[in-house]
């Protein structure tokens, strides 16, 4: 399909036009051919328009992996990095939503957090205005997926709903960071983001298999922005920015959403100083540039940094 055909055909799926047997049929050709950017912008737009929109007085920025992060189960990279942004005048909107993969989602460690999930749009939208982040909980905000969830269970393999998460957030955030969990999916997801005419965008895929970036070897990235509107890919090493390469044991994630929870405020405290805060570190440094809040991803992990030694990633996390 093309983007107008994908739109038009999520557009019935989303308003109750098409039967269940012929969304699975849809969902299974999809996968099995592999989607393609046209159908992944098509129908991520599709169900953007169905959500229900969260408004802010200022352009949001999204920090949000795709997850299925393969055997190495991170903590919770993307959520604490979002913190440490939103601490420094990024206004974050983290679209999230309970595990599916992983051993907690955005949506159980900051429930374990302490961090109210279920929020009515009006509270989102004043969350956004006074603590320059809000969580927006997909269940909320999407309620044309009630009727998707059995049949993606029926199915029980990845759909291109697996690919949709970080491109349906109902705040349409201008500027990017997108984590992929398959290096085959990092062009497809660009171009998908670059046909949703956002001002820049960076998808990420470690070699590790993390939907983030990664200490432990490689990091696959392909970004544009206003300067540059073509494509350009390459990779990172942690040695780059002067970090110590680290095995997948050193990030691991707890064994629940508490104990991610825990590592999180480790972190953000200052207690935490070994390799899960590197690339947290690196991970909002990149997030810095992105955002254009930093001139370089250097300059992004040194204001990484200074969040947590000065203590306002912290004091967001408790103002939340």
């Amino acid at each position: 399909m093309n983007y107008k055909q994908s739109y038009q055909a999520f557009t019935d799926v989303f308003s109750g036009k098409t039967s269940a047997d012929e969304i699975e049929k849809i969902l299974r050709n999809l996968a099995q051919q592999g989607e393609t950017f046209e159908e992944i912008a098509g129908a991520a737009q599709a169900m953007r328009e169905h959500a229900i929109p969260i408004h802010s007085s200022v352009e949001t920025f999204d920090v949000c992996g795709t997850g299925g992060s393969g055997k190495n189960k991170p903590f919770n990279i993307s959520t604490t990095s979002s913190i440490i942004c939103a601490s420094q005048g990024v206004c974050i909107a983290k679209h999230g939503n309970r595990a599916a993969s992983s051993l907690s989602g955005s949506a159980d460690v900051l429930e374990e957090l302490g961090i109210e999930i279920f929020m009515t749009p009006e509270k989102m939208e004043k969350s956004l205005e006074k603590n320059n982040m809000a969580f927006l909980f997909a269940q909320v905000l999407h309620p044309a997926m009630k009727n998707i969830m059995p049949i993606r269970k029926k199915i029980g393999t990845r759909t291109i709903f697996n690919l949709l998460g970080p491109l349906t957030n109902p705040s349409n955030p201008t500027r990017q960071v997108v984590g992929v969990s398959s290096k085959t999916m990092i062009i497809p997801m660009i171009k998908a983001l670059k046909l949703m005419k956002k001002k820049s965008a960076i998808v990420l895929h470690g070699e590790d298999g993390l939907d983030d970036a990664t200490v432990c070897g490689k990091t696959f990235f392909a970004r544009f922005d206003e300067e540059n509107e073509n494509i350009e890919e390459g990779f990172f090493t942690p040695e780059q920015f002067g970090f110590l390469p680290r095995t997948a044991t050193d990030i691991a994630a707890g064994k629940n959403a508490k104990e991610n929870s825990e590592i999180i405020l480790n972190i953000l405290n200052g207690t935490d100083e070994g390799p899960r805060k590197d690339i947290v570190l690196f991970n909002a440094g990149i997030a810095f540039h992105q955002a254009r809040k930093t001139a370089s991803i250097e300059e992004g992990i040194a204001l990484a940094e200074k969040s947590i030694i000065s203590g306002d990633a912290l004091l967001l996390l408790q103002k939340l």
